[in-house]
């Protein structure tokens, strides 16, 4: 063989031979995945859920790989924050809708591509939305839909003689209820007639049943419900406990009491009802729209949620992609069916899929009662609307002078940031 033909034979296989390589190497860059790193706070029906969902996406999206990241309550909010501010962290995450604009102002999230904000106020309940609109953008979509509910014990009432049939009514009902459904023993109570589990939430629904207006100034950087209609809340829900004595901080501070049927009510939210499958599937209640000050006002509820938002280190296409799955349709029953929320999209409200039972169909006719909550913040505020009540409770100020202690606390964490 020549000289020439052995030259042109080394190059044809080396031709060969980088072909082959480059080929491999498209096979391999095809066959990557992107992955996209996902964060929510634990809760163990919500957990099945989303990895029920992103089993499916995963499935539909092959170039896409979800890692879930469930992480403790007690833990979530400072290590999103630090982990975002670094830069490190998730590329979609969980946040509640008090730290909307939080959000929205620190540079570290991105608005969604090609969504307009009339397009979602179009497909949403609008009250889950108005928070997520900034600069003619959208910046997250919600999910974790809640109200304010009333959970009653049917056998319980029935033993107290009371209609099952028939919730309280009003405030004044409310209490006349709970002081039958009430027993002690010895001086020790076996059974309470409420739990408010002296949550924030209940008490913001008590401001707006009694007529608060305007919670917070256009900026969100002053309290405005120094008002008589907040004092008249804030007194309601204390007397619960030092006056009425249907509701105590030590009997209810047991974990689950209405679920062991150990108080006979129960003001909550309704992914309760997931709780309540887990812990006592048996058991005997109902669901009732939150009673108003008076028989025959217009119900009040406060409409709560969190929502999805992208950081700026995501891939920004998969991760909005896994974004708008879980905002979808599909998405809002299974969460309904599985973790008991409530839904967003206004063509699932009459759904026959998420009106499955009464309690069901009780707490999606809630969200057309639903104002929703006013806070700028989220734990800290959940901290100071709760100190606010247990100052009273544990009898150390009045239900004024808390008012007064928990306006100026606000005003403070608001005039710092």
């Amino acid at each position: 063989m020549s000289k020439k033909c052995r030259t042109r034979m080394v190059q044809i296989r080396l031709a060969l031979f980088l072909t082959i390589v480059l080929v491999l190497s498209i096979g391999v860059v095809t066959n990557a995945k992107t992955t996209v790193v996902y964060w929510q706070h634990f809760a163990d029906a919500r957990i099945e859920a989303v990895q029920q969902l992103a089993a499916e996406f995963m499935k539909e999206n092959p170039d896409i790989e979800i890692q879930i990241e469930g992480i403790p309550w007690a833990a979530y909010f400072d290590k999103l924050f630090t982990s975002i501010a670094a830069g490190s962290g998730p590329d979609v995450f969980q946040a509640p809708t008090g730290l909307a604009e939080q959000f929205i102002r620190s540079g570290n999230i991105v608005p969604l591509r090609g969504i307009s904000p009339s397009q979602v106020e179009e497909e949403f309940l609008p009250w889950t939305v108005e928070r997520l609109i900034s600069e003619g953008k959208i910046w997250g979509l919600p999910t974790d839909i809640q109200s304010i509910v009333l959970f009653y014990n049917t056998r319980l009432f029935k033993e107290a003689g009371l209609d099952p049939d028939r919730p309280p009514a009003s405030w004044e009902e409310l209490v006349h209820y709970g002081q039958k459904l009430t027993k002690q023993e010895g001086g020790r109570f076996s059974q309470t007639g409420l739990d408010t589990d002296y949550y924030s939430i209940v008490l913001e629904t008590f401001m707006f049943q009694a007529g608060v207006g305007k919670m917070y100034d256009d900026d969100l950087t002053q309290a405005l419900f120094n008002t008589p209609e907040a004092l008249r809340a804030l007194t309601f829900m204390t007397d619960l406990t030092t006056r009425y004595g249907i509701e105590d901080a030590e009997f209810n501070s047991q974990d689950n009491t209405f679920a062991l049927e150990l108080t006979a009510m129960s003001l909550a939210h309704p992914v309760s009802m997931g709780t309540l499958r887990l812990f006592n599937p048996a058991l005997e209640y109902k669901v009732a729209l939150a009673p108003p000050v008076n028989a025959g006002d217009t119900p009040v509820t406060t409409g709560t949620h969190w929502q999805y938002f992208i950081t700026k280190k995501a891939p920004q296409l998969e991760a909005q992609k896994w974004v708008e799955y879980l905002a979808s349709e599909h998405a809002q029953l299974t969460f309904c069916q599985v973790a008991g929320d409530l839904v967003s999209r206004k063509a699932l409200l009459t759904n026959p899929k998420v009106r499955t039972n009464p309690n069901q169909a009780v707490a999606l006719d809630s969200l057309e009662y639903a104002r929703p909550i006013s806070w700028p913040g989220w734990a800290e505020f959940v901290r100071l609307y709760t100190e606010a009540i247990e100052r009273v409770v544990f009898g150390q100020n009045t239900p004024e002078e808390s008012l007064d202690i928990l306006i100026r606390e606000i005003n403070g964490v608001l005039a710092n940031r």
